[in-house]
């Protein structure tokens, strides 16, 4: 018997044991298989060819069915007749055919002349010895008269030879056996194994349990006894499966046979048996602990959760009409019985950073409403083929109101052919190392709070267009989670990925393993329909066709995703749950049609016919914005609800035709009651028509025709000749600027070209250098307890004297001891030491500086010696911050004593030069502290800006050269402010910060300069402090927007210089900390006042010129710069804002920015 198909028709083909295989494949087989392909076939419906009637057994029987539709019941029962030598019933077929010049070939009958093993009879008992006859079995249709032809011999020798049974002749049962020669009947049934299993037996197609029983000497009885409540898939005489290995014997049941397609359960192919008794149940579970059902096939639904056993209750049944779950059969959620607290929520915003090229419905990232939202999701970032990131816009790292994550991947970049294979690649064992270097770089060098990583997906085996994945795939993603998660320890940045929520593409992630990684989980409850769904079969239950209209975001699915990804072992606090701001949309086939229950309502397809939004312009997808507009303009849009069980359940919105369905705002606030660790919005930007960014308007000012006259300075042009006229204004303003910046740059230019320029340099650097121990010391002081543990010396007191005695509070004897020597009498110490009251000096365990919580008599003065060791594990992370915080080395450094004493050396002269021996060991040293090497530290050493200042010289020339051309564009009638061409008020507020920083710069160099000579070592921070605010304030901000470089490069050498420079101790005060820290920021782009000189090149940053102002006035009340640049600017400021009247307003009065 043999099944498959030809065509789309489902061919079942039957030859008995008496054909011919051969000639019947060459000639019925082949004929009817090839009547079926012709392309002018007139078969249409179920065909079948049989050979069969009167005087044939099933031996004797041939037969071919086909059915067009794919009938297997039919097929199945076809072949069926003909196992029973019976025809099938014809008479009301719609057309009979002939088949012309057919001969059907038929074997000699095969006589089985058995030999049994004389030792197997003698291990029976006492049974009389004698030969065994030969044997046939009887197939349907077999009389006594049939048989005795197919042995070969007479009705009478039959009779004679089967004499042992009187009533064979009528009792004959299929599969029995029969003598064809004289001797006794062979014993055909089988005894259990020696390993306690049962003999075995295979059902085949068409086989019944009488034909078995018969075959192998048993009886019906024994195989319902056998197999009863044991023997997987046995639902039981009536019910019998082909495939079926059943117990013909006693003994326990071995593991069923394999299922072609089985991916899970003892079916499985490849299952070996285990040892003993076993619940095959348990065998080969699902991946993500999925349900597995009778089939051995994984999923989620209750189509493969639902327990139901066969009549018999036998493991591998199921009820009439299911398919029985045989393991991990729970569909309820677990480990979210407790509401987390509402601050622990994590409440995502993914903002699409592209949608600006739609038409409308455009957002700016510091739109985000911070009410709604503590976590943004920066979508998307990108790697190239060197495994680094493509940077984000500025204006995200700027929102410290947010915790703010950069995304990386995303559907098109995991899934198109030019880019799928960089995901793949980054985490190959022999790149991922460089790849998560290079991510930890890259939020550290931005200050961003966060990284989350989008492939879709990994192990995914039918991506469109591009190669199926791999199983390592997973496995690489996993081990390069665990390597990104190591580098960032310590650092409180989050690490989080986007899962999907469907179990065919999560089986590819080793979930529960890469969630112990990850701070949460990104879990994309949403798309889970779409117009996609067209034409397969498998995508809505029920709805063969795949056409019916399902909500993208159900809650049914919904939930059953959950239970999914918390049953694989993620624990619920992890699971962002996934809403959406957009519907999916469907063409419907019957219009105004309300779609109660889920297939109601069909949509056209294979292509979307549903239409377009006017923003997202994208058939099948409308933004949640551009729903709520067509709800508010369209009187005949209609919404209700898809699953009425369900409260609040999706809505759906049907106007005619057209349909989507989608989340409205209660029914995404209640996702967060499912007690997950939060929710996660796609996207905000799709949520409402916001105003446009301030950068996006058109505004006009007015002519330029009439702006003729040229001014030398601000003072000079008077009031008058501008007012009501703006654009007048900003021309002269920005003329006259280019006056002002020339002249300061043609004194700067001469300043750094001066003769005298290394050897000023020169100075500065024996400064450096001379300062870099004490700076080395003082940072340790701020830093003692990130990479030591400390022992301190305290004096040790009897407390009767520490606090009576002494006059000490209790804090500051905390360390003190009641002891008697001898046993009676007042408590001392045994020694006196330097004259004081008697004490004894003890190490005692305390954090290290700067922490002085647990000092004693010290206080926080911090006098009282202190030993240092190294923690655990941190000696490269010290070199490294080394390195990274002030330039130095690990080579430059060594370990040793440090000496920092402050003693009266007349009142105490034997601790000059500091011996370590009684008070002067006891106070004032550090033991095994970090300690600079100063013959491998020297002015060679320090980072000389040489070609800093050159490069500067060039972009301030450029930055002269770009005015002009800024003032022609302005003087066009065309120019309107648009998203790529600033306000020109931006310009006036922008280059007046340039030219106020190259002027107060200017006036810095010249008195460095001067009193470079004559600096002492008093002075000598301060001259350290003038130089790194000049290459701050004046050079590298500018280069890189002018020249197109980075940024950051300047900003990592600036920094550098900075950190050799500068000391962060006491005697240097807040002003050096505040300095230091503006320079080391490691996000750049919160110098605010100085990143808007990206607008001098014609880049709207986005800059809020009243924000400008606000920043640029608070920048001139630094303690930093209120003597210099700070009241340059703000007479410029002054100036300016009389010749452009209501600076950062429209010419109707009404604010635009700020």
């Amino acid at each position: 018997m043999v099944y498959g198909y030809a065509k789309s028709a489902l061919v079942g083909v039957y030859l008995g044991d008496s054909t011919e295989n051969s000639v019947a494949a060459a000639t019925v087989v082949h004929d009817f298989i090839q009547s079926l392909t012709l392309p002018d076939s007139e078969f249409r419906g179920r065909q079948l060819v049989q050979v069969c009637g009167p005087g044939r057994n099933a031996g004797h029987v041939l037969g071919v069915v086909s059915d067009m539709d794919g009938d297997f019941a039919w097929v199945q029962q076809a072949i069926k007749s003909w196992t029973l030598a019976k025809c099938v019933d014809v008479a009301h077929a719609d057309q009979a055919s002939q088949l012309e010049d057919t001969v059907i070939a038929e074997l000699p009958e095969v006589i089985e002349d058995v030999e049994m093993d004389q030792k197997s009879l003698i291990d029976r008992g006492p049974l009389v010895q004698r030969a065994t006859c030969s044997v046939i079995q009887v197939e349907a249709g077999d009389s006594c008269a049939t048989l005795a032809t197919r042995c070969g011999v007479t009705g009478a020798s039959f009779t004679t030879y089967n004499s042992y049974n009187s009533t064979l002749c009528s009792t004959l049962r299929v599969g029995q056996w029969v003598c064809c020669s004289s001797g006794s009947l062979p014993d055909k049934s089988r005894g259990m194994n020696p390993d306690g299993s049962c003999a075995s037996y295979t059902v085949a197609v068409g086989e019944w349990c009488d034909k078995i029983a018969a075959t192998v000497m048993r009886t019906v009885a024994d195989l319902e006894t056998y197999n009863k409540g044991t023997t997987w898939g046995w639902s039981g005489c009536a019910l019998l499966l082909p495939n079926t290995r059943i117990c013909i014997s006693p003994g326990y049941a071995k593991v069923p046979n394999s299922v072609s397609n089985g991916v899970c359960g003892p079916q499985k192919p490849g299952t070996t048996q285990p040892s003993g008794t076993y619940n095959l149940s348990t065998l080969n579970p699902c991946p993500l602990n999925a349900c597995c059902n009778i089939w051995a096939q994984c999923g989620t639904t209750a189509e493969f959760c639902t327990i139901s056993k066969g009549p018999t209750g036998n493991p591998g049944t199921s009820a009439n009409g299911t398919s029985g779950c045989i393991s991990n059969c729970e569909m309820d959620l677990v480990n979210n019985a407790q509401h987390p607290e509402i601050g622990a929520l994590r409440r995502v915003a993914y903002f699409e950073a592209w949608n600006f090229d739609r038409p409308c419905l455009n957002m700016d990232v510091r739109s985000i409403d911070p009410s709604k939202y503590n976590t943004i999701h920066f979508a998307f970032l990108v790697i190239n083929a060197n495994f680094e990131i493509v940077l984000p816009t500025g204006k995200f790292t700027k929102l410290t109101e947010f915790h703010r994550v950069i995304s990386l991947g995303g559907w098109s970049f995991s899934t198109e052919p030019a880019t799928y294979a960089l995901f793949r690649t980054a985490v190959l064992p022999a790149n991922m190392e460089k790849f998560a270097t290079n991510c930890v770089a890259f939020m550290k060098s931005w200050g961003v709070d966060g990284i989350d990583f989008d492939w879709e997906y990994p192990s995914a085996p039918d991506m469109p267009e591009i190669p199926a994945g791999t199983v390592a795939e997973g496995k690489n993603y996993l081990a390069f989670t665990k390597l990104i998660r190591t580098k960032l320890s310590g650092t409180g940045k989050t690490l989080s990925f986007a899962a999907p929520a469907g179990y065919w593409y999560l089986r590819g992630f080793p979930i529960a393993e890469m969630a112990a990684e990850v701070d949460y989980i990104i879990y994309m409850t949403y798309d889970l329909h779409g117009q996609w769904d067209y034409g397969s079969k498998y995508s809505i239950q029920g709805c063969v066709a795949g056409n019916c209209v399902r909500s993208h975001v159900n809650l049914t699915e919904t939930y059953n995703s959950l239970v999914m990804i918390t049953k694989a072992g993620v624990p619920t606090y992890k699971i962002i749950i996934g809403i959406s701001s957009y519907g999916r949309s469907f063409k419907l086939q019957t219009a105004n049609q309300f779609c109660v229950f889920p297939l109601d309502c069909i949509f056209t397809g294979p292509a979307s016919g549903a239409l377009p939004g006017r923003c997202t312009k994208t058939a099948g997808y409308l933004a949640n914005a551009e729903i709520d507009e067509i709800i508010a303009t369209n009187k005949n849009a209609m919404r209700y609800s898809e699953e009425s069980s369900v409260d609040p359940p999706p809505t759906l919105l049907h106007i005619g035709s057209e349909g989507v369905a989608y989340l409205n705002a209660e029914q995404k606030y209640n996702r967060e009651l499912l007690n997950f660790g939060g929710t996660t919005d796609w996207a905000v930007d799709l949520q409402t028509f916001t105003p446009p960014d301030p950068e996006h308007y058109r505004l006009d000012y007015g002519s330029a025709a009439g702006c003729t006259k040229k001014f030398a300075k601000l003072e000079d042009i008077p009031v008058s000749t501008v007012a009501g006229d703006k654009m007048c204004g900003i021309i002269y303003a920005l003329e006259t600027y280019h006056t002002m910046l020339d002249a300061s740059l043609a004194t700067f230019t001469e300043l750094v070209n001066g003769k005298d320029y290394a050897k000023k340099f020169g100075i500065y650097a024996e400064n450096v250098v001379e300062t870099a121990s004490d700076n080395l010391q003082a940072w340790l002081v701020g830093n003692g307890t990130r990479h030591f543990d400390c022992q301190v010396v305290e004096k040790v007191y009897c407390c009767t004297t520490c606090i009576a005695g002494l006059g000490y509070s209790a804090s500051q004897c905390k360390h003190c001891v009641e002891r008697t020597v001898p046993p009676t009498g007042p408590c001392i110490f045994t020694s006196s030491q330097n004259g004081e009251n008697n004490y004894e000096a003890r190490k005692i365990s305390e954090p290290c500086p700067p922490d002085f919580s647990q000092r004693g008599i010290g206080g926080s003065t911090g006098v009282e010696s202190a030993y240092y060791t190294l923690k655990t594990g941190k000696e490269a992370q010290l070199y490294a911050d080394l390195e990274a915080e002030l330039a130095f080395s690990k080579a430059q450094t060594y370990r040793g004593d440090y000496w920092f004493s402050t003693l009266d050396l007349s009142k105490f002269p034997a601790c000059s030069p500091a011996p370590k021996a009684g008070i002067c060991g006891e106070t004032e040293w550090r033991y095994n502290v970090p300690l600079l090497d100063t013959t491998k530290y020297t002015t060679a050493d320090v980072f000389n800006p040489t070609a800093m200042i050159v490069d500067s010289q060039q972009d301030w020339a450029a930055l002269s050269k770009r005015i002009p051309d800024i003032v022609t564009a302005i003087r066009s009638p065309d120019y309107r402010v648009t998203e790529t061409t600033p306000d020109p008020q931006n310009y006036v507020m922008s280059i007046l910060t340039a030219v106020s920083l190259l002027q107060t710069n200017v006036a810095k160099m010249q008195d460095i300069i001067k009193k470079a000579d004559a600096i002492t070592k008093a002075a000598k921070i301060k001259a350290i402090l003038d130089w790194v605010e000049v290459l701050t304030f004046a050079m590298p901000f500018f280069a890189p927007v002018i020249r197109g470089t980075s940024a950051i490069k300047y900003s990592v050498e600036v920094a550098k210089l900075a950190k050799q420079g500068i000391r962060t101790g006491a005697d240097i005060g807040g002003e050096t900390g505040r300095i230091y820290a503006a320079i080391t920021e490691e996000d750049h782009d919160k110098m605010d006042g100085i990143n808007a000189i990206n607008i001098l090149v014609g880049r709207a940053l986005g800059m809020q010129i009243g924000k400008l102002i606000k920043v640029s006035k608070a920048v001139a009340q630094k303690d930093l710069g209120k003597k210099e640049f700070g009241a340059v600017f703000e007479t410029n400021l002054n100036t300016v804002s009389k010749v452009v009247p209501d600076l950062g307003k429209t010419t109707a009065g009404k604010t635009v920015y700020g």
